[in-house]
């Protein structure tokens, strides 16, 4: 008994000994190239059908491949910020290469992408284009604790070429290599019930479509990304007390009194009060106001937790000048 009391104690003062609550932001994080999102609609277009090369349009693949691809790029509309699914459109038939480019220049024909996106009422026509499928399926044997296992190897090798056009603005707004390979594995005692813990070859060539996809969208649309913060819940009786507000959701009452304890002697008190300000502020959409509160939560007592803190704030600042750019005209 003596035993469990102390170590009820222990507990007791290792929770006691807890200043900072781990809380969470949303912040959103710019792509890699930045384009006109304001009002702006995409439509997908699979041109080519021919997955290995030998001239001949695979049209079962065709089907399984680019449907899966457009739910990739519709499931990425409906989580990235400023723009929602029905933004997105998918040209169902396959459309022909020589409808969209000169045979011999490879230059964009714009009178019949322009016939295209309005047909689908989009502003940016998006190809993929020279696709292909490199598969391969391998069986290894290895040993574990003295036991024979056998692992079945699949791998989808996806090479293709994606464009994204303006055609109303008769511009090339990006084209990408897209290169990647899947992976997926079976374990078993026996070689031949490896291969049964494989997903069907139907299956795997939906997954890479679909993951293909949102690879690719990731570099067009910005994304939610989750980033770690923190709070400081104690220190003195009224940093206790604002966080008791600010857990009860009264923000205003917790700022009121943290922004009196930031004059505080005791410079360990007043950063922990200006640290707690500069979320407050962060959570507020005042990205400024918070790297100023964090800055002087440095000045009165730096710490590198603090340091680390004004460098995101840093980052979210710089991030919302790429992102006013999806706005602009």
């Amino acid at each position: 008994m003596r035993n469990i009391l102390l170590v009820a104690v222990l507990f007791s003062l290792l929770a006691s000994c807890t200043v900072r609550k781990n809380l969470y932001v949303d912040v959103v994080k710019p792509s890699e190239k930045i384009i006109q999102l304001n009002n702006r609609s995409f439509t997908f277009l699979s041109v080519d059908g021919d997955f290995d090369n030998d001239t001949v349009v695979d049209t079962l693949l065709s089907r399984v491949f680019y449907k899966s691809m457009a739910t990739g790029f519709k499931d990425i509309f409906l989580q990235a910020p400023f723009i929602d699914s029905s933004a997105f459109s998918y040209q169902q038939q396959l459309t022909s290469h020589e409808l969209l480019f000169d045979t011999t220049s490879g230059v964009p024909l714009w009178n019949n992408m322009r016939r295209l996106a309005l047909r689908n009422n989009a502003d940016y026509v998006l190809t993929v284009d020279d696709v292909q499928l490199l598969f391969n399926e391998e069986v290894n044997s290895q040993y574990y604790d003295g036991t024979k296992y056998y692992q079945k190897i699949r791998t989808i090798k996806v090479i293709a070429n994606f464009m994204l056009f303006a055609p109303f603005k008769e511009a090339q707004i990006d084209e990408y290599a897209y290169r990647e390979e899947f992976v997926w594995d079976g374990v078993a005692v026996y070689r031949a019930d490896a291969g049964n813990k494989l997903p069907s070859v139907q299956k795997s060539v939906k997954e890479s479509a679909y993951w293909s996809a949102r690879d690719y969208m990731r570099r067009l649309l910005p994304q939610w990304e989750q980033e770690v913060r923190y709070i400081y819940t104690t220190g003195n009786a009224q940093l206790r007390q604002g966080y008791q507000y600010f857990n009860d959701g009264d923000i205003d009452k917790a700022q009121e009194i943290w922004l009196s304890v930031t004059n505080d002697k005791e410079p360990e008190l007043a950063a922990r009060a200006w640290s707690n300000l500069a979320y407050l502020a962060e959570i507020q959409g005042d990205i400024t106001v918070a790297m100023k509160y964090a800055m002087n939560a440095y000045k009165a007592k730096p710490k590198t937790v603090t340091k680390n803190y004004l460098e995101k704030l840093k980052q979210r600042f710089e991030a919302n000048t790429q992102i006013e750019q999806y706005f602009s005209e």
